[in-house]
Order: structure tokens, then sequence, then C-alpha cells
């Protein structure tokens, strides 16, 4: 029985007139299998499943198996007998489940490209062994500025936190915000930002009063609460790393007596964390990714609802990184990672279907237009509307 994969093999050793005609047998039916079948590109993907990091994890996978079943049906429709299928793996937001999931990928399964993480300490944990092992790694949500020098095969295809607080930061200084307390999650994406704040707030004339980093997750956080009260803040910047998160920073703060001006993160803007805590964030600022999909384009909409992901940009980005690699795959096939990466290296000016437009740049980043809004009545809008 013969398979037809990118090229069809077939067995040496029968010789003579007999072996022509076996072998124009055999010819004619391995055309026909791989007329019939198609050839399947295979990838791996990995986003926190299970775990808090799942409340995006989760909404991630469901984007990207949309995406993966649009691609193969315009594939179809392009009679291009091809097929993309995703191998899903569980980094559960933390370095070390990202790089055993890696290693399963590659080592297992065969994969040359993973499409992940969604915390950028599942980036930072799988980029120094896919590095290794030339397999191109592509994120659609980690914001770290370390992933810009992770790697030659490492990619992503959203903002860096960089562009965030670079907007965020002169926002807060022209509203007359002095003295910064910043209220941090102990993970890759949280401490980033907040090494960004440590060094642009005081460039721009403001002072940290108070600096107080925690574990992600449910714990008790009053201590540190009451010390960022007593060092009376004009305004205390909340750094996340989930939505649960949120819930944990705040009601610390609360209980603490802290009720005066805050600002966050993306994760807080998003209506899936306003849904959940739309009461504890009124009032604070938050930083938004201009995109494509936002004001209601239909389109856009449709797959939210079909796919539950209300996530805002990241759920454009996870769909349109999934359209990209699409294109790569065409060009390259799934195991000639170099190909891959310098696919991605040149592809400048491609629009997405619900993200926009984005080149690479030499670290393998792209930018985005940000905004700030501020959250009213568990909406987040323009400030002062």
């Amino acid at each position: 029985m013969f398979s037809c994969g990118k090229f069809c093999l077939f067995q040496p050793g029968v010789r003579g007139r007999g072996a022509a005609a076996a072998l124009v047998a055999l010819l004619a039916l391995a055309l026909a299998g791989c007329a019939g079948e198609p050839t399947i590109y295979r990838i791996g993907a990995v986003h926190p499943l299970t775990g808090e990091g799942a409340s995006y994890g989760l909404p991630v996978e469901r984007v990207i198996e949309r995406a993966v079943a649009d691609v193969n049906a315009q594939w179809a429709e392009e009679e291009r007998r091809l097929s993309l299928e995703v191998v899903m793996a569980d980094g559960k937001c933390n370095a070390a489940d990202a790089l055993a999931a890696a290693r399963r990928l590659v080592e297992e399964e065969g994969v040359k490209l993973i499409y992940g993480g969604a915390c950028s300490d599942e980036t930072l944990g799988m980029a120094p062994y896919t590095e290794a092992n030339q397999v191109l790694l592509l994120s659609p949500l980690s914001g770290s500025t370390e992933i810009s020098g992770a790697g030659d095969y490492v990619f992503r295809n959203i903002p860096s936190n960089a562009d965030h607080v670079a907007t965020m930061t002169p926002f807060l200084l022209e509203r007359g915000f002095r003295r910064f307390a910043l209220f941090t999650n102990d993970t890759a994406f949280a401490q980033d930002l907040r090494g960004l704040y440590q060094r642009l707030l005081p460039d721009g004339g403001g002072e940290i009063v108070a600096d107080e980093v925690v574990p992600s997750g449910d714990g008790d956080y009053s201590g540190a609460a009451g010390r960022i009260v007593a060092a009376n803040p004009d305004l205390v910047v909340v750094l996340p790393q989930t939505a649960a998160d949120i819930g944990y920073l705040l009601t610390a703060l609360q209980s603490a007596g802290y009720n005066g001006p805050g600002a966050s993160n993306a994760v807080a803007g998003a209506p899936a964390a306003l849904a959940e805590h739309g009461d504890l964030l009124e009032g604070f600022y938050v930083p938004a990714v201009s995109f494509k999909g936002e004001g209601g384009q239909p389109y856009f909409k449709d797959m939210q609802l079909a796919t539950d992901c209300d996530w805002d940009f990241y759920c454009a980005t996870a769909y349109d990184g999934v359209e990209l690699i699409a294109e790569m795959l065409v060009e390259c096939g799934d195991q000639d990672a170099a190909c891959m990466r310098d696919f991605l290296y040149a592809t400048q000016e491609w629009e997405g279907k619900y993200f926009g437009v984005i080149s690479f740049d030499a670290n393998g980043d792209v930018t985005g237009d940000y905004r700030i809004n501020q959250i009213r009545d568990g909406v987040a809008g323009p400030p002062g509307r």
C-alpha cells in the first residue's frame, strides 16, 4: 500500500522485463495514491490549557482550531491537496512545562514549527531548546522584551511590551501623576513590564515609592498591599499575569484601604477580564492595540462568537498567525525550519484577516499602535468619556 507525502517512494530490487511491468503497475498505484491523498503539514502548538492561564489559553486553542479549519477549507477550494494539522500541548503558563511540551512535540511528533507560547514564560522556556534544535518558534501572544533576543528562530506576531509601556508612561506623567507604586506578579510577562516602568517612569520625572512583587495565583498579599498604601502613591500600576490575578491583587489593595487611581496591562482591559473584574478596575487606565477587527468588523465578531474568545486583539493575532503559517508551509513545507525563518524575516507589509498589517524586524518582532483606554462601568473606552 503506497502513501504519498511530499514525495512518493518506490522499493528497488526487481529486475528484467517483468520488473519493468511491475514498476509500471507500481507507478500507477503510487500516482493514484498521490492524486487521492493530500500532503499533510503538521505543526505543534503550546499554550496554557490548564491552570489559571487557561482563561486565555483555551480560547486561543479554539481560535487556532477555527483558523486551521478555514485554511483547510481554502486549500480544498483551491484544489491544493494540502492539509494542515496542529498537535496541541499544555505549557501551563510556565517555563518548565512548556519546555517539556516542546521536547515531546519535536522528539516524538517530529514537528519543526511550534506555534506558541501564550505566556512569555512559556516562550522563553522553549526558546533555548528550539533554537538549539533549529525549530521555528512563533508566538501569537507573548509580550516580554526578552523574546527579542531569544534567537534567530524565534518570532512573534504580537507587539512587545516595550511599545505598551512607551505609550503608557508619558500618558500617566502628562496627567500629573508623579508618585507611583508597582504591584506585580512574579512572571516573565509581568516582570518585564515592571522593568520597563522602573526605567521609564524616573526618566520622565516620576518616582517609584513602592515596588511589590508577589506570586501569580491566590495568596495572602495583605502585607505587600499595606506597604503600597503606606507609601501614599498618586497611582498604583498593577501588573497581573492572568485575569484571576487581577482579582487577587486588586482585592488585596482595596482591603488595605487603597481606592485611588490605577493603571494596568492589556490583560486587564480585555472584555473577558472586565466581565469578571470590571468593578475592581473602575477608573483604571489600560493599554489597547489598534487592530483591524475592532470596532465591530462583522467577520471578527462572528469568529469571536464561534470560538468564545473574548480577548480582543489576542484572538486576532492567534487567528492571523495560522494564516501566515499556512502561506509559509506552502512555500517551505513543514520540515525546513531555515526556509521558514527566512520566509518570516522577508515578510513585510503582510495583511492578516483580523489583526492587520505586520512586518517582522531583525529581532523577529512586529510593532503595534497602542492607545490608552479608561474603564468605566465595566467597559474600556477613551479616557474621560
